[in-house]
């Protein structure tokens, strides 16, 4: 296997056969920058958003050319729930998760009864 000077078994471009990797730079770092969206109704909730956009540098992650990875996530102050979140990265694509029903009333009281048949018994230690 041919390594980069200073890697350990860290494969390089040889041929059209060989993915081409590097070792990440530990000096090389992304830049982030964070980003207030504002507002939205999500599922008839308002959520507040925000966009994260990181630069990922050449080398910084061992990676051959530049890439942004961009994250938002929209979230409801009142009830502290991410409703939706995206996160699109040419390592992974795009990916998405969203809040799309929520029912804001007081669930069935009866859904928190035992089970019919069940029986509560008292059972207190003894003690000395």
């Amino acid at each position: 296997m041919v390594s980069a000077a200073g890697a350990e078994d860290v494969p390089i471009a040889v041929g059209p056969s060989v993915v081409a990797a590097f070792p990440a730079d530990p000096n090389v770092k992304p830049a982030r920058q964070i980003d207030r969206l504002g507002g939205k109704t999500i599922a008839g909730v308002y959520a507040e958003g925000v966009r994260t956009t990181i630069t990922y540098p050449v080398g910084s992650v061992g990676n051959d050319k530049p890439f942004v990875n961009v994250r938002e996530t929209w979230t409801a102050p009142d009830l502290k729930v991410v409703m939706l979140t995206t996160d699109n990265d040419p390592r992974n694509g795009l990916q998405s998760t969203e809040v799309t029903d929520i029912v804001r009333t007081e669930p069935d009281p009866t859904l928190f009864l035992p089970p019919e048949g069940y029986t509560i018994k008292e059972h207190y230690p003894e003690s000395h």
